[in-house]
This record gives structure tokens, sequence and C-alpha cells, in this order.
């Protein structure tokens, strides 16, 4: 069922991105010298969708990575849960065997004073 809705998802996407790349072959010249149009100090020329395909993926790393940063807070959060948790743990499975060891201590004594 996964599957069947993964490529219901895909093809699409897909699809949609081969129409990009299709209608958009045509050669630009990307400048980042805003001062000198005619000489430009650096250039890059590539097809349109290139650049489409770069800004998209730059646009999903910052993203990704500012959601990232604003979670910090929270992961560091669970972090130290775990650690309480599992310290909680340890110090239950050792009352535990405290208390199981004094039953039978306890247990052993009477049977002897009998």
């Amino acid at each position: 069922m996964r599957r069947i809705l993964k490529l219901i998802l895909i093809i699409p996407i897909a699809v949609c991105i081969l129409v990009i790349a299709i209608s958009n072959r045509s050669p630009i010249t990307l400048s980042l010298d805003p001062l000198s149009a005619s000489d430009p100090f650096f250039s890059l020329k590539a097809p349109l969708f290139v650049f489409l395909f770069l800004s998209l993926m730059l646009g999903l790393l910052i993203g990704g990575f500012s959601v990232w940063m604003a979670q910090g807070i929270h992961r560091k959060a669970a972090k130290k849960l775990n650690r309480e948790v599992s310290s909680l743990h340890r110090e239950t499975s050792q009352l535990k065997s405290e208390i199981y060891q004094a039953k039978s201590a306890d247990t052993s004594m009477s049977t002897h004073v009998s």
C-alpha cells in the first residue's frame, strides 16, 4: 500500500521536474558582478533549470538547517530527560535487588529461628 502511494506521489513530481527541465533548456548567464554588465568579474553560463534546481536545493538545505537549529532546545531537553530516565531505571533495579536480598535474608532468618 505504501509503495503504491509513494509511486502516486513520485511520478507526478518527476513529470513536473522533467517538464521544467525541458522547457527551460536555454542557457542563461548568471553574473555576480552588478557593476560591470558587459565584462562581469564572475559569471556562470548554464541552462535555466540548473539554476532553478540549485536554488531549490539551497533553499531546502537552509530551511532544514534553520529548523534543526530551532529544535536544538527540544533535543537538549529530550537528552536530559533520557539520562534522568536511565538513572531512575538503574536506581529502581538496584532498589529491587536490595528488596529481594532483604526478603531472602528475612526468609532464611525465619526458617533458622523456628
